[in-house]
């Protein structure tokens, strides 16, 4: 083989090791870049498996404030398919403050709505803008705040309660503390009111005979609300028997008619065939006097108090949306309606606070609508308020019925 031959061949080896060499190196560089991809579109499936899993609401939206993008939450809340939701305009969807979330201006802002279980759910939202390539995208994320929010409700309340505990505990001190002494003032003018009354100087058809006895009557309601008092001190059962609500009523209309502005119709309407309860007649009297007055003290010059007692049978779903301890069966309703000022919409929850008053100072001391609270309760009744200023109040109250009174003796008649 001559110089020139070989010389050829030596370059054929070479190019053809140099195409094998290369040749391996692009499989090499074709089966990194083929497992990065691999690897990439995982990563890429495990993030789109999350984003559409979280409870967390998710929108993408463009330039043009469109979404182009949306989680699984996202589409529960605004109950729509993805693809429906994509293409939307973000102002379409719902009240959302979406320039002012962007600008920054918006600390703290709650979507709150239903879900397609109908369940509440609240999120507070944020924003994030992102950039890909040249476009830029707005990324709206709602934090499923919904249980947060709950407990803390949750907290509140039971902070309210564990301060009406202690409101009670104190009111009940107070009660005890002068339940003693008022007593014994009281022992004191109904036994002078008797000696007078058997008092030779007047005689029993003498007029002074009605006014002695109206003392007397007034001494034993007032004695009656000590015993309530004291039973409040020591935190015991009252004595109940079957009471007449509409006798109880009567009478209490009766005193009110002397009590409140004259220029104030009273009316009591009796739909009931005279039923009874298992309460304490003295309890139920106090807690509709102070309904009454409450009643007379909202309304400002002419007006309308209405007493109406009915019946009415309540299912055991009432009961479960009761926040009072209710069973079903057939209940006797009270509603108390007035013409007065009506009750401003942030102290409706409040009012049966003890201690709590809207009136001036010195003349209201905050434990009126509390202790009727504490009647209602005690007789295993409900007791609802609802108010529109300008318009008026109606309380509505409900008390297990047992019965026709009939021949129940449910008191006389005092004043």
């Amino acid at each position: 083989m001559s110089s020139t031959d070989k010389s050829s061949a030596d370059n054929t080896s070479r190019d053809e090791l140099r195409s094998k060499v290369i040749g391996l190196g692009e499989k090499s560089f074709h089966k990194n870049y083929y497992g990065k991809l691999k690897r990439s579109a995982h990563y890429l499936e495990l993030s789109g498996a999350v984003i559409e899993q979280t409870p967390n609401l998710i929108l993408v939206i463009n330039e043009k404030a469109v979404v182009i993008n949306a989680n699984r939450a996202a589409c529960s809340f605004f109950d729509r398919d993805a693809d429906e939701l994509k293409d939307s305009s973000i102002y379409d969807l719902a009240s959302i403050p979406y320039d002012n979330l962007k600008a920054g201006d918006e600390d703290t802002v709650i979507l709150e709505g239903h879900d397609r279980e109908s369940e509440v759910k609240k999120y507070l939202l944020s924003i994030k803008e992102i950039k890909v390539g040249s476009s830029k995208y707005s990324v709206l994320v709602g934090k499923d705040v919904t249980l947060l929010l709950r407990l803390q409700d949750e907290q509140r309340a039971y902070e309210n309660q564990l301060l009406q505990f202690q409101k009670t505990d104190m009111v009940s001190f107070l009660a005890g503390s002068i339940a003693h002494d008022f007593n014994n003032i009281l022992t004191g003018i109904i036994g002078c009111a008797s000696m007078l009354r058997e008092s030779r100087n007047i005689t029993s058809d003498a007029p002074e005979q009605t006014l002695v006895q109206m003392i007397l009557d007034a001494s034993e309601k007032a004695s009656d609300l000590v015993t309530q008092l004291m039973s409040v001190s020591r935190k015991g059962s009252m004595d109940k028997e079957p009471v007449s609500l509409a006798a109880v009523l009567e009478d209490t209309v009766g005193i009110l008619g002397h009590t409140v502005d004259r220029s104030v119709c009273i009316e009591f309407h009796n739909d009931t065939d005279d039923a009874c309860i298992a309460g304490n007649s003295s309890a139920l009297h106090s807690a509709f006097l102070n309904l009454g007055i409450n009643a007379g003290h909202a309304i400002r010059g002419e007006g309308r108090i209405e007493f109406r007692l009915s019946r009415l049978n309540i299912d055991s779903q009432y009961c479960g949306a009761s926040s009072f301890a209710l069973e079903p069966g057939e209940y006797l309703k009270l509603s108390v309606e007035d013409t007065g000022a009506g009750i401003p919409e942030e102290y409706l929850d409040r009012i049966f606070e003890a201690l709590f008053t809207t009136r001036e100072a010195g003349k209201g001391t905050g434990l009126g609508l509390s202790s009727v609270m504490k009647t209602v309760k005690d007789h295993s009744g409900e007791i609802r308020v609802a108010s529109s200023v300008g318009k008026g109040t109606v309380f509505t109250l409900l008390f297990p019925a047992s019965g026709s009174a009939g021949g129940v003796s449910v008191g006389e008649k005092k004043i």
